[in-house]
């Protein structure tokens, strides 16, 4: 958009051109009557795309001028391996099919990646991830997040922060780091699932289980360098070497 002004007509939505997408990349702009969403919804499929609106850049309708924060809700077209990268403030980002890439920086955002393997990073904020169809990676990054991965093998890093982690269907991989705050597994699997321990000092089973594997009313707490996850519904017990990535 680079500072662009767009028009806001009395139905709420205009059509623009984004820069170099070519003259066929039309896109619908929606706007709410608080000026809090902004929705940008593309006619076809654009690869390798950023759809990135600063919270500053002047939006004009009914005499009025909105220049603060905004929330953006951003879709791609029905195929295509796209990068979507929200602005500061609350984001809405929404992958659809193929290879997906989401970026949601600053703000409390919430990202899809529909089907395709995809890769989501909520940034800062407390940010809802689902990942959906296909083999996908989630990082939560800063703040309290909600992470679900949805179907396929996918890979959920909860970030800084105490967050939820569901892998859904598949065999999927639970990232535990130093300083990661406290989070919380809800379905994890023996014998399918990992938890990877690459990132800590734990180097096997034995030392996992002697000095960071706690027995808790509800399930299994690990515990490492100020990073923690509970495996909910979980038993020490339950637990064996082939269930980690040292």
């Amino acid at each position: 958009m680079s500072g662009d002004p767009l028009a806001y007509r009395p139905e709420g939505t205009v059509e623009t051109i984004l820069p170099g997408i070519g003259e066929d990349g039309t896109v619908s702009v929606t706007l709410d009557a608080d000026w809090q969403i902004l929705r940008l919804t593309f006619a076809r499929a654009v690869d390798d795309l950023i759809g990135q609106l600063r919270p500053r850049d002047p939006l004009s309708g009914g005499g009025a001028a909105q220049s603060g924060p905004i929330a953006v809700e951003a879709r791609i077209g029905e195929a295509g391996n796209d990068l979507l990268r929200g602005a500061p403030g609350r984001d809405r980002l929404t992958g659809g099919r193929g290879n997906d890439v989401l970026q949601g920086l600053d703000g409390n955002d919430w990202q899809s990646g529909g089907s395709g393997n995809d890769v989501l990073d909520g940034g800062m904020g407390r940010d809802r991830l689902a990942g959906n169809s296909g083999n996908d990676r989630l990082s939560g990054g800063w703040g309290a997040d909600r992470l679900s991965g949805g179907d396929g093998t996918d890979w959920l890093d909860g970030g800084a922060g105490d967050d939820i982690l569901r892998g859904g269907a598949g065999a999927d991989v639970f990232v535990l780091a130093p300083g990661t705050g406290t989070d919380a597994v809800l379905d994890f699997t023996p014998g399918e699932d990992l938890i990877d321990l690459s990132a800590t000092a734990i180097g096997d089973f034995a030392a996992l289980s002697e000095h960071h594997l706690f027995a808790r009313e509800a399930g299994t707490l690990i515990l490492c360098d100020e990073g923690r996850l509970f495996l909910r519904g979980i038993a020490p017990g339950d637990l064996s070497d082939g269930d980690f990535l040292f």
